[in-house]
């Protein structure tokens, strides 16, 4: 079954979700977490896209955005294109290597049936749950 679309109202939330395929690792080391993050800092700032809360777990990541000058998919893509490629350089491998998935959204949930902190909070939980 397709996702549904993604909102596009003004202002809307995006708690997106980037998961390794079959719960690969997508983050070998803290090197890895910084490649990703300093990707990150540098597409959101160019896009003005707000990044407001993010969590990077071995085989998964959140990210809670808002919309700026392009939208959320390409940023997505342009971020995890570049990711993926650095990371296949590290660390001597081929092809779509880490196993990225297309990332999902749940930009409903943080954007209209819960406020800004409850999308904080879900994503927060949810991490301290993969944790466990």
């Amino acid at each position: 079954m397709p996702r549904q679309s993604r909102i596009a109202a003004p202002g809307a939330l995006n708690h997106v979700i980037i998961r390794g395929i079959n719960r690969e690792r997508i983050f070998y080391d803290h090197q890895d977490r910084l490649n990703f993050l300093k990707r990150l800092g540098d597409l959101t700032k160019k896009s003005k896209t707000g990044c407001y809360a993010w969590a990077l777990l071995d085989n998964h990541a959140h990210l809670l955005l808002r919309k700026g000058s392009f939208p959320i998919a390409t940023l997505m893509r342009r971020l995890l294109t570049g990711y993926v490629v650095n990371f296949n350089r590290r660390h001597n491998r081929w092809g779509h290597r880490p196993g990225v998935q297309k990332a999902k959204d749940r930009s409903e949930s943080a954007a209209i049936r819960k406020p800004f902190w409850g999308g904080v909070q879900a994503a927060s939980v949810t991490c301290d749950q993969a944790g466990k």
